[in-house]
């Protein structure tokens, strides 16, 4: 499974919500009718994607299946969005060989692989001197630069120098 975003709130009362995504999504992969795993600390559920439009801001507003009304969609709020199947291979290929940079544009290393953790995704990258895991999180990853292919980052402290 690939991260996608995380559920921030209910929009209308019609069962839509809003989705924060991650930057690096390549919106053909997300089609009308595809299945989404929707994950939280207790509770793992699949849902249809009825309808989805771009809000700006990293942000869409996504409409399931058989969720039509406010206090559905209520239930839904802070849980994960995930994708399976062979869009996740392509997306995670296209990740393979960017540069990694600090919020001080202070080069960290390359994405040398993507690692399956439970839940959660995990960027490998290396350096001259270290390997270590970004967790694939839109907390952490402030940009995403397709066309030069880097990705800026906004990691806590000691977490670069975890494996050193």
């Amino acid at each position: 499974m690939i991260f996608i975003g995380k559920l921030l709130k209910t929009r209308g009362n019609k069962g839509e919500l809003v989705l924060s995504y991650f930057p690096y999504i390549n919106f053909s992969a997300i089609k009308k009718g595809i299945s989404l795993d929707l994950i939280s600390d207790k509770y793992e559920k699949e849902f249809v994607l009825e309808n989805f439009k771009l809000m700006g801001n990293n942000k869409l507003i996504v409409k399931f299946k058989s969720i039509d009304d406010i206090s559905s969609a209520l239930g839904l709020v802070g849980y994960s969005v995930y994708m399976k199947g062979s869009e996740e291979k392509r997306i995670k290929k296209d990740f393979i060989d960017y540069e990694v940079f600090d919020m001080n544009k202070n080069k960290l290393g390359i994405i040398v692989g993507i690692v399956s953790s439970g839940k959660n995704e995990l960027l490998e990258v290396k350096s001259k001197d270290n390997e270590f895991l970004i967790p694939l999180a839109t907390e952490l990853i402030k940009e995403v630069n397709k066309k030069e292919n880097y990705i800026i980052v906004d990691l806590p402290e000691g977490l670069v120098d975890l494996n050193k």
